[in-house]
């Protein structure tokens, strides 16, 4: 099993209607094709560290993206319960998030090369290098 990170857009009815009945969330997540889907696989940890500068605290809103929001309920469906960020919420990381260059992200890398505490691990190679900017890039 991997640790990966998926996002989703929802509404704020179908938000609402999951607050109601948490256990729509894992068929909404998995099986509804609504809403957009950022999947950035197992390169969120790298991505969380490299806007943050730490393994797992968040120094921006931006660098909040993979852990931080709102709980939708208790339910753990994998790594954690799924959480949420309201619409100012959202719209503040994608315009903090936009203003990042993969230059400018990839600034820390061997500092993150360094860090045995990133999951899943990465070296300092361009495939490495290429994985993370084009996650970032689909994030953005």
């Amino acid at each position: 099993m991997s640790m990966v990170a998926l996002l989703k857009s929802v509404s704020e009815k179908q938000l609402n209607e999951i607050f109601v009945e948490p256990s729509k969330l894992v068929s909404y997540l998995y099986e509804d094709e609504s809403g957009k889907i950022c999947d950035v696989d197992q390169a969120w940890h790298a991505i969380h560290f490299l806007l943050n500068k730490s393994v797992w605290e968040t120094t921006s809103l931006g660098g909040s993206v993979f852990l931080g929001g709102f709980p939708i309920s208790d339910e753990d469906i994998g790594y954690g319960p799924a959480r949420y960020f309201s619409t100012k919420q959202t719209k503040e990381i994608s315009s903090e998030l936009s203003n990042i260059s993969e230059n400018q992200l990839l600034e820390s890398f061997l500092d993150l090369v360094n860090e045995p505490e990133i999951y899943p691990g990465f070296a300092d190679r361009e495939e490495d290098k290429k994985y993370i900017t084009q996650n970032f890039i689909h994030l953005k």
